[in-house]
């Protein structure tokens, strides 16, 4: 009997050997690091910065980063988060039990929580149609790498200038084949660029600017595919001649034909599936080369889901007003503005600008004016 409790108690030891830290990350910091050290006879033991999450894990549909804690040595250690450049939580956490954890980080310290006190992240505010200040982020000028972080660590600055949408630029892998680099080139509508980040990045980015009052945009370009987007080859009826002057000139993209009903289909699953991820709403490049009645569909779709979501036309056709988008772009007035600040027409001119667009433009509506965009 003896030599069985021992063996099983050997067990029993074994299998406590590690356990899971499982983080609420409300640092805003982009990404956490993990340093724990214990202080012993030998000194302090542990290792700087730390070491990052080996996965994250979906908690009260809070996005939660998971780090391995694996003591060495019996005794109490003390965990320390920070972000990996020197900034860190101002008290450390005692973990003093071989036991898997649950804390919400703050840049004050951590709070021990049940698992199910992990909190669900608060929406942000609705925000008004004609009260929205868009920032429209490059990723690619953010960071070389890892820009979804750099662009969360930003949100601070963002705010302050009084944003309330961010506005990602396409967020997809570019395709190869034929490429300029554009990133309005899709290879894969359901991907990630690999340069900005993971879809956990891109989460947890959501969720801190949804902490700040911020939506989340993205761009979407329902007009074309690259040519090695898997449709190509899987679905080639999917595809059609350019049908504009302007198209015949975009050679790194192939045109979808919207005449199948399974490409309304698909892309809508498409939009809907960011949706499901937390995106608040899109950028709609190039919205009018699109049917009017498959944006009447993908918009019914994703209000469906998300009946406040922000839907936004780069166009100044005002029949896709009728096909549900709120705000389409002031081209007019974005062009008479350039032309004041040149000295070629008068402020007159400009008011008289104002007038027409917004005379045309239906209640409940808006137009976005901008005096400068990345193309």
């Amino acid at each position: 009997m003896k030599k069985i409790f021992s063996i099983l108690f050997l067990f029993f030891a074994c299998s406590l050997s590690a356990a899971n830290i499982y983080v609420q990350d409300k640092t805003g910091w982009g990404e956490l690091y993990l340093y724990s050290y214990i202080n012993d006879a030998q000194g302090l033991h542990g290792g700087w910065p730390g070491t990052k999450a080996t996965r994250t894990e979906t908690i009260n549909g809070v996005v939660c980063p998971v780090f391995n804690f694996s003591p060495a040595k019996a005794g109490d250690y003390f965990l320390i988060f920070n972000n990996g450049n020197g900034t860190q939580i101002q008290n450390d956490f005692l973990a003093n039990e071989l036991r898997d954890y649950y804390l919400i980080v703050t840049p004050q310290g951590c709070t021990e929580v049940r698992r199910e006190d992990i909190e669900p992240e608060p929406e942000p505010e609705p925000v008004a149609a004609n009260n929205i200040v868009i920032y429209e982020a490059n990723e690619r000028v953010f960071a070389t790498s890892k820009a979804f972080n750099a662009i969360d660590a930003r949100l601070d600055a963002m705010a302050d200038l009084g944003v309330n949408v961010l506005w990602l630029m396409p967020i997809h892998p570019i395709g190869q084949k034929n490429s300029v680099g554009s990133p309005y080139c899709v290879r894969d509508y359901k991907g990630v660029h690999s340069s900005f980040g993971t879809l956990d990045d891109l989460k947890r980015l959501i969720a801190d600017a949804h902490a700040k009052n911020m939506r989340v945009i993205i761009d979407w370009v329902a007009n074309h595919t690259a040519w090695d987007h898997a449709w190509v080859s899987a679905h080639p009826d999917w595809y059609t001649e350019a049908q504009t002057g302007d198209e015949r000139n975009w050679n790194d993209v192939t045109f979808l034909n919207y005449d199948k009903q399974e490409v309304h289909d698909a892309m809508i699953d498409a939009m809907t599936y960011w949706v499901n991820q937390g995106i608040d709403g899109f950028r709609c490049d190039y919205a009018q080369g699109v049917p009017d009645n498959f944006w009447a569909a993908a918009i019914k779709a994703i209000r469906a889901i998300k009946p406040d979501a922000i839907m936004l036309a780069e166009t100044s056709r005002l029949q896709l007003f009728e096909a549900g988008f709120e705000w389409m772009y002031s081209w007019d007035y974005l062009a008479q503005i350039q032309r004041v600040m040149n000295g070629g027409t008068t402020l007159a001119k400009l008011y008289s600008t104002h007038d027409n667009e917004m005379s045309t433009t239906p209640e409940g509506k808006q137009r976005m004016r901008y005096i400068t965009n990345h193309d």
